[in-house]
């Protein structure tokens, strides 16, 4: 029996008829988590209070930084023709390395704090779902905190990283 990791509901409660992508597909995501319900898979893709999907939050961010590795002007982008990339929120200008929120946006009170706590809260989506799908405990109590914050934007949670 499925049981979802987001909401703990089980079958026949819930369904699991779509794919629930750990990543988003339209990022190449390919691993799914079977233990994230289609209402729950349909909250992460949704806009909520007039913010953003998260999973929207979490395509832009990644697209323009994929963008910015593979500039040209990189090692890493060499003789690699970059994609084209229109992003919903920001006016990316890649020859001038610039990148601004559109005038829509910056005049939305609060608009950058909420995309980057949307973004925090797709993150530690993506880390639930991918320790689902890899170790299988997800439904453990001390990912509570990561399921309150993610699926119910309770709390407020730090994204650390170390450059090594």
């Amino acid at each position: 029996m499925n049981t979802r990791i987001w909401c703990c509901k089980s079958q026949p409660n819930v369904s699991f008829k779509n794919d629930a992508h750990t990543i988003p597909k339209s990022l190449g995501g390919k691993n799914l988590c079977e233990s994230v319900c289609d209402t729950c898979n349909s909250y992460f893709g949704n806009m909520h209070d007039k913010l953003p999907a998260i999973e929207t939050v979490i395509k832009e961010t990644f697209n323009i930084s994929r963008l910015i590795l593979l500039d040209s002007s990189n090692d890493i982008g060499k003789n690699k023709s970059l994609a084209r990339f229109k992003s919903v929120f920001f006016n990316v200008d890649m020859q001038k390395r610039k990148v601004r929120i559109k005038p829509k946006f910056s005049l939305r009170k609060n608009f950058q704090v909420d995309l980057g706590r949307l973004l925090r809260r797709g993150i530690f989506k993506i880390y639930l779902e991918e320790r689902e799908r890899q170790i299988g405990d997800a439904l453990d109590d001390k990912f509570n905190f990561i399921r309150e914050f993610s699926r119910y934007n309770l709390g407020n949670y730090p994204v650390l990283y170390f450059n090594v």
